[in-house]
């Protein structure tokens, strides 16, 4: 997401557009805890027809995946964002598409035991007590 900000605020910038000047982190945010003057203009952002705003609706739709409970919607709610996304001639947002179609399986397993292996480091020393 934040690649796609980049290049359209340096292409936008170019042409004397500033408007994703210094919204870094905006994107980044939950807009409920924005003061509401942030959260309007942010809303302005995320509806405009700016490669931004589609990134960022590509990430947030694809984030649901992990809400699911049942493995047959998780499914079809994939191969429709994956679809989405693969076609948004967004080039970064492609490469995380296929990145997450690699490791759907793993998702899927995660999305029915809802444990992950992410805190287990073999490079971190053990305690024996």
């Amino acid at each position: 997401m934040d690649q796609v900000r980049r290049k359209e605020n340096k292409t936008l910038k170019a042409a004397g557009d500033d408007r994703l000047a210094g919204t870094r982190y905006d994107w980044l945010r939950n807009p409920t805890s924005m003061e509401p003057k942030d959260r309007k203009e942010f809303a302005e952002l995320r509806n405009s027809e700016l490669k931004t705003a589609r990134a960022w609706a590509l990430k947030e739709t694809a984030m649901t995946l992990y809400s699911y409970v049942y493995e047959r919607p998780a499914r079809k709610h994939f191969r429709w964002w994956h679809n989405w996304a693969v076609r948004s001639r967004l080039q970064p947002m492609i490469g995380v598409a296929r990145m997450l179609k690699r490791r759907f399986e793993n998702i899927i397993t995660y999305l029915r035991h809802r444990i992950t292996n992410a805190a287990s480091d073999p490079s971190m020393p053990r305690s024996n007590g």
